[in-house]
């Protein structure tokens, strides 16, 4: 929790970048965030594993490293990062990841995406 912290503090500074000779902010907090994630990633494998018993564990981290990636390639396709998702939109996209994941923890099963109406 400290890392995510000291993450949504780093990004902060970005505030101040108005002009193409400050762009030094912005490589300054992506190496921040590079360095957060490269511990993030390691706790969360390993929450995982002290969570979910050995069968479930593999779905989950499926469905986890799924949605992470296939949110990167739909937001290009959205128009990202040209446009933050609408409240509406990141709301729909929250329920059906949620949905995913409770269908996987109630039944053992990997989910068919199916498209939100």
């Amino acid at each position: 929790m400290a890392v995510n912290l000291a993450s949504a503090g780093a990004l902060l500074p970005l505030l101040v970048v108005d002009r193409y000779h400050a762009a030094w902010v912005v490589y300054a907090v992506m190496v921040v965030c590079g360095l957060s994630l490269a511990l993030v990633d390691p706790a969360e494998s390993a929450l995982f594993a002290a969570m979910l018993p050995a069968e479930l564990r593999q779905q989950v981290n499926g469905i986890r490293l799924t949605l992470q990636e296939g949110g990167k390639l739909r937001g290009h396709g959205r128009g990202l990062p040209d446009r933050p998702l609408t409240e509406e939109e990141a709301h729909r996209d929250a329920e059906h990841a949620q949905r995913q994941v409770d269908q996987v923890v109630q039944h053992g099963v990997v989910p068919v995406r199916q498209e939100p109406e």
